[in-house]
């Protein structure tokens, strides 16, 4: 307890400090596009989804759902909240592009594909996801020969984990249901075969506690247990609110040297009914998502790259 209210005050400040940066950095990006008014606007979409295909990050990244795309008389802008503005231009999607610059623009069933060169002469490409891509089109003054169309095209504009079918789900879940019981249990085995092994062929003896109490601090024990040879070793440890595991605490020390010792505790109550009812009703399904999951997140790579 004594340690909550650091921890949350320096989490505070972190959390503080962090959102103070992104808007510091994100005023200065979104301070490119000049305050205009209704009437110099020909076209706007909030909430607007984008990336660029500068990389494979860019193309992953993105920015869904937190983008404003804007046209004007001679340009197309793509701008944002101060908040998200530095991610998303790390990302390649913050732009105000001349409609001079434009030099393709590929029409597609729920997207726009731009392409244009920046005020230095780099060639960049812009996949903007729109609910109404010939709206926004015909609202750019440009000339109708780099303007194509391809309807039968359907491109993602975002990172979209791959969807398997049923017969592929029935498959994979059960794998992956029981290929984390058998690494669990073979963990557990293996931990235990060498906590039995090191019992049997080391020195035992019995503990002997008394628990420590402290308002301010915390909770430990003192302890003491006998040699073979009769001598009394004592000591201390902080135990927390965990006593109870100490109880069933047992010695092993080298015979050689009784000073040299460590605590074992009762393997059985590393396994209590308490925590096998976590693990297959929380632990379990919890591992079986994150490793469902990281299996779509591999294959929508794959066809990523791919592409």
């Amino acid at each position: 307890m004594h340690l909550f209210l650091p921890l949350t005050f320096i989490w505070v400040c972190l959390t503080i400090g962090l959102i103070t940066f992104l808007l510091l950095k994100g005023r200065k990006i979104v301070s490119i596009f000049p305050n205009i008014s209704q009437e110099d606007i020909k076209y706007i979409e909030k909430n607007s989804s984008a990336y660029s295909t500068k990389s494979l990050k860019s193309k992953i990244s993105g920015g869904r759902k937190v983008l404003e795309i804007l046209v004007t008389s001679n340009e197309i802008w793509l701008k944002s909240s101060a908040f998200y503005a530095y991610f998303l231009h790390k990302n390649d999607v913050i732009h105000r592009i001349q409609f001079k610059n434009i030099k393709q623009v590929v029409s597609t069933k729920n997207s726009v594909i731009l392409d244009f060169t920046t005020e230095n002469g780099t060639f960049k490409q812009l996949v903007i996801n729109t609910n109404t891509p010939k709206k926004l089109i015909d609202s750019l003054a440009i000339e109708q020969s780099i303007i194509q169309s391809d309807l039968n095209q359907n491109i993602q504009t975002k990172f979209t984990p791959y969807s398997f079918s049923k017969k592929q789900k029935l498959f994979i879940l059960p794998c992956l249901i029981l290929f984390i019981s058998f690494y669990v249990n073979h963990q557990y085995s293996t931990q235990k075969a060498s906590h039995d092994s090191l019992v049997k062929h080391a020195q035992v003896a019995l503990l002997n506690i008394q628990l420590n109490q402290k308002k301010s601090d915390v909770n430990d024990i003192s302890f003491w247990f006998k040699t073979t040879h009769g001598k009394k070793i004592t000591g201390y440890q902080k135990c927390g609110d965990d006593y109870n595991k100490y109880e069933k605490a047992f010695i092993i020390y080298d015979t050689t040297k009784p000073s040299n010792y460590e605590f074992s505790f009762d393997f059985t109550s590393y396994s209590p009914r308490w925590l096998i009812i976590f693990f297959f009703f929380i632990e379990l399904p919890l591992l079986v998502i994150m490793g469902y999951n990281f299996i779509r997140i591999v294959f929508s790579l794959i066809s990523l790259v791919k592409k």
